[in-house]
């Protein structure tokens, strides 16, 4: 087949042509491949990488250290109860009047010669106490000798005294008494302290006492004393509460 002579010649216009192809086709051969690759792209999901956070590790809390485990203990001669107190204080079972209380003993955390013979009474930084056993007719008389429970365990009964008793002496304010526990034992708790100032001693001698009833016959008294005017006072009734948390009774 013999194709026209004008589809043969090569003109200057198809020259042209070829050069502008040649030039142009490349371009528009990205563009195509460019928005077909951005339409694939726009629809394929993106799966974002979720940051991974570390485990937290949680340490084991540190068990409270006990203040009182290098305290010394001391158990009743009859073994009904013990308590332990600082390891620099001292104990003794000597009674100071020779009353033979039951169960009687008496710590502090020195040692200091007779109040009475000291002008300026107990120095600021003595603190001390005891514990003795008891019938309710030592604290109020005979007619307390078979104390109840019921009387005991009410604030408002005739065997508490509350507010001012004055008299011989400085007399003696005495606070509202409110129920505790001791040992697991129920417990009333005053608070009393001279009215005024006398001889030796005055309105900043507290004293903190406790009433641990046993039985009708017998209640367990813990008195703890210091000064209010101490610098110190806040770390003496500290170690009061850690006093009593060791209290522990056989029966």
């Amino acid at each position: 087949m013999v194709l026209p002579k004008s589809l043969t010649t090569v003109t200057t216009f198809s020259k042209i042509l070829a050069m502008i192809l040649f030039i142009l086709l490349p371009f528009v051969g990205f563009y195509v491949g460019y928005k077909y690759n951005g339409l694939t792209y726009s629809n394929t999901p993106v799966v974002q990488n979720s940051p991974i956070s570390a485990p937290s590790i949680t340490s084991a809390p540190n068990p409270t250290a006990d203040p009182t485990a290098n305290w010394k203990t001391y158990t009743s001669v009859d073994g009904s109860y013990s308590f332990k107190y600082p390891a620099t204080w001292s104990a003794s079972n000597k009674d100071p009047n020779n009353l033979k209380v039951k169960g009687f003993v008496s710590f502090q955390n020195y040692e200091i010669p007779n109040t009475r013979e000291m002008p300026m009474g107990n120095p600021k930084d003595h603190v001390y106490g005891s514990v003795s056993i008891a019938g309710g007719n030592s604290f109020r008389g005979e007619a307390y000798k078979n104390l109840s429970a019921s009387d005991f365990f009410n604030p408002k009964s005739s065997f508490w005294i509350v507010g001012s008793r004055l008299g011989g002496g400085p007399g003696t304010d005495f606070g509202v008494p409110q129920e505790k526990t001791v040992g697991g034992k129920r417990a009333m708790a005053q608070i009393s302290h001279p009215s005024q100032d006398y001889e030796a001693v005055s309105p900043n001698d507290i004293s903190i006492n406790y009433y641990v009833y046993l039985n009708q016959n017998e209640i367990l008294f813990i008195g703890f004393n210091y000064r209010s005017d101490y610098e110190s006072k806040n770390q003496v009734l500290q170690q009061y509460d850690q006093i009593l948390s060791t209290f522990k009774f056989t029966n």
